[in-house]
């Protein structure tokens, strides 16, 4: 399922951009492809979750780099970790656009992911992102 509002005076052809790009962040990871990860995000995004402290479950910020995250990607591939099809969600909104910046909101297989991204030499790249694990069951 997909939805994105109608964002005033953005041009057409930026949604459906936006929507591409984050679309190949989002099945790279479920197909493990690092080459189309590289491909939406900017090489100085950084990834930011708050997560539980795996000696204390206190909260600790994991932060992954650009480089980590298309490496993280690789291995998955490598490894032979495909989402199966009846698990891939891709549920976005774009909640807002601004020019050359945008935000989006993405539920993804077990993920909630927000993003920023950016438009540089006519291509939008994902800069920023805040996650966290997300139960559908809810």
């Amino acid at each position: 399922m997909e939805s994105s509002p109608e964002v005033p005076n953005i041009d057409r052809d930026d949604i459906d951009a936006i929507t591409e790009t984050v679309r190949g962040y989002i099945e790279s990871c479920y197909d493990g492809n690092p080459a189309r990860m590289a491909r939406a995000i900017h090489p100085a995004l950084v990834k930011r979750a708050l997560m539980p402290h795996e000696g204390t479950d206190r909260p600790i910020i994991k932060v992954t780099s650009a480089t980590q995250l298309v490496e993280n990607i690789r291995a998955l591939g490598e490894g032979g970790f495909v989402t199966p099809e009846k698990d891939r969600r891709f549920d976005l909104t774009i909640l807002d656009v601004y020019d050359d910046i945008a935000t989006v909101k993405v539920y993804a297989h077990y993920w909630l992911d927000y993003l920023h991204l950016m438009k540089i030499d006519e291509s939008w790249k994902i800069i920023n992102v805040l996650w966290r694990l997300y139960d559908w069951s809810e």
